[in-house]
């Protein structure tokens, strides 16, 4: 039988041993890498939210993760929820239970500090598929040449940040995670580190009368080793308040022409190739019978619903619009038994309410993972009955139940944990 609790200072040393040895291209030059490890776990612990857990098989410690407190924007709310990252386990221990047995003290760890929602970052995504975590909305990599890009005297008010502009920064990504569903707050410690001098990117913003609308998160990377000049510009983040604060921002990007090959964005917009002269995205890739490829797409964080019971009174009135309906939901959770099971819930004003009701309007019954990626926006109720991963008693009341569930967005999460 495995211990988990909070990692002992003195397995501090075991810890960052089996982080290099799970994870070994962290660590390739090494001693150097070693301690490049060592200090960045350190630093982590800087940030409040974050905590070590370590798994003991007696004293000796057979895994690793770190636990992430959040404050995630769901259907309008801001409610607490759970990361967790960097998930290790000795090697002479896989395939004896350890990561399972660290996930269920995760969940359930997040389940009694009052936490309704967990996510992660998946190394592989139908692993953690398995343990009931839901796929969140693709992003998207559009390849364009800056010239494609729309022009914009907006540009002038863009500038590059650095670290004496955290508050204006953290100001301004908060303000946009409040109205953005999925995104989560962060807090100071997170753009310190975005200034660290090791760190390669620059970050771009875009001000109006003094204030903070919209920033970019850029880097030059070169794509030919044997020439110094040539670049590719990579926008890992690209995020607004404001339609200007966005077109100060693509100015900036179309004055890069001469600079660079390709701008590479990273979006969660599938209609933003509406934004360039040419939809292509320069692969030359024509598929049938005459589809030209406009970019590629890619799933990366998973949600997961921990606890629906009290997510249902976390959430504001205008979470769930739609027809005023009493659903009763059948979930299939066998990771975490008390999530599993049937419950009634009202839905009215925009509101959902636990209830007893031996006769709902309507019975759905479907997997934890993919009414987690529902509950969050990723997919609609419509499309995992059409694949037969949802039933529903009633069909006609698909539609009803499809707009309940339904979100104006689907969820935006960049924080990396």
């Amino acid at each position: 039988m495995y211990s988990i609790r909070p990692l002992d200072e003195a397995s501090f040393d075991d810890a960052v041993t089996l982080m290099t040895n799970a994870y070994p291209g962290i660590a390739r030059d090494g001693s150097a890498g070693l301690e490049r490890v060592r200090q960045y776990m350190r630093d982590e612990l800087l940030d409040p939210r974050v905590s070590y857990c370590g798994c003991y098989d007696d004293r000796r410690l057979v895994g690793f993760m770190r636990l992430h407190d959040f404050r995630i924007n769901v259907r309008g709310t801001l409610i607490s929820g759970g990361g967790v990252g960097g998930v290790a386990v000795d090697l002479t221990h896989k395939k004896r239970g350890v990561a399972k047995a660290m996930m269920e003290y995760y969940l359930r760890q997040y389940r009694s500090r009052e936490a309704s929602l967990a996510l992660l970052w998946p190394f592989r995504p139908d692993f953690y598929h398995q343990m009931g975590f839901g796929y969140g909305a693709k992003m998207y990599r559009y390849r364009v040449t800056a010239q494609q890009l729309p022009p914009s005297e907006e540009r002038f008010r863009c500038r590059f940040l650095n670290a004496n502009d955290i508050p204006q920064l953290l100001g301004c990504h908060n303000a946009i995670a409040a109205e953005r569903h999925g995104m989560a707050e962060e807090n100071e410690h997170t753009f310190f580190k975005t200034f660290r001098p090791e760190r390669m990117h620059k970050v771009l913003g875009y001000e109006f009368d003094g204030v903070l609308e919209g920033y970019a998160v850029l880097a030059f990377t070169n794509f030919d080793p044997g020439n110094f000049i040539k670049y590719d510009l990579r926008v890992h983040h690209l995020l607004y308040l404001t339609p200007r604060a966005l077109s100060g921002m693509l100015g900036f990007l179309h004055s890069q022409f001469d600079q660079v090959r390709h701008v590479l964005i990273a979006s969660p917009d599938d209609a933003f190739h509406y934004l360039c002269q040419d939809p292509r995205d320069n692969s030359d890739v024509l598929e049938q019978p005459v589809f030209h490829q406009t970019n590629t797409a890619g799933v990366g964080i998973m949600f997961r619903v921990i606890d629906f019971d009290r997510l249902c009174g976390q959430l504001q009135p205008v979470a769930f619009p739609g027809s005023e309906i009493s659903v009763g939901i059948m979930l299939r959770d066998t990771f975490l038994p008390e999530n599993d099971g049937r419950r009634v819930v009202a839905f009215r004003g925009g509101r959902a309410e636990l209830v007893a009701v031996d006769s709902p309007t309507v019975e759905i019954n479907l997997p934890i993972a993919e009414f987690s990626s529902m509950v969050m926006g990723a997919v609609t109720f419509d499309k995992l009955c059409e694949y037969g991963i949802a039933t529903i008693d009633k069909p006609a009341r698909v539609a009803d139940v499809t707009r309940l569930f339904a979100t104006e967005t689907p969820p935006l999460c960049l924080t990396s944990f």
